[in-house]
């Protein structure tokens, strides 16, 4: 079955006499398949930045399922739903345009992690008052309990009370973006980590 990659045996002249060597012949990457506006945009950016066609197809893949991912499902021959997830990896040699071709097509992601970022942030000053009332509201409903029963009194009405003020506690916004740049295996690790993910669907450039 042809799949596109075919393996060429070819042989060289060496001082040991003749050495077999394996190349590659690679078909050219199908920049035509993309729908029409991607497609444009791939060749338009392969003009300006002069990058491999298969660098530009797979960062634009990419980028599209972050994009994506959250709002879109595919269907599955065999009737199962799945989220538009897309892993992918991309080996390029130093001077092949992989970041500034990662660059350009994640700018509006980019500029969105940033304002989400800004908005976290004053997320966190309003929680952070928030929090701090609601714990002096409790510490003010156990100290009625309290002296109530050092008394000797019934705190059973202030035990509805108490039920409904834990019911209130703040919620700790949660900080997200789609994506993560030169991140470490370990900085991965934490953003997935617990119900404050901050990768509901991304891209992740990852340093190993």
């Amino acid at each position: 079955m042809r799949t596109g990659i075919e393996n060429c045996v070819n042989y060289r002249r060496s001082n040991t006499g003749r050495e077999r060597i394996m190349t590659i012949e690679v078909e050219p990457y199908p920049l035509h398949a993309f729908p029409d506006i991607a497609r444009q945009t791939a060749f338009e950016l392969g003009e300006i930045i002069q990058a491999p066609n298969a660098l530009i197809g797979t960062t634009m893949l990419t980028t599209l399922s972050a994009c994506i991912q959250g709002i879109v499902d595919v269907k599955l021959p065999t009737g199962q739903l799945r989220p538009a997830l897309l892993n992918s990896s991309v080996i390029a040699n130093s001077g092949e345009r992989k970041t500034a071709t990662e660059n350009l097509l994640s700018a509006p992601i980019q500029e969105r992690d940033e304002a989400n970022a800004e908005r976290h942030e004053a997320d966190m000053k309003q929680y952070t008052a928030d929090l701090g009332y609601w714990r002096e509201k409790g510490a003010g409903i156990k100290s009625q309990i309290r002296q109530l029963t050092l008394k000797g009194e019934s705190a059973d009405h202030l035990r509805e009370k108490l039920r409904m003020h834990v019911d209130e506690k703040p919620t700790k916004p949660r900080k997200r973006r789609r994506m993560m740049l030169n991140a470490t295996p370990r900085a991965v690790m934490d953003a997935l980590d617990g119900e404050g993910s901050q990768l509901p669907s991304s891209v992740m450039k990852v340093m190993l």
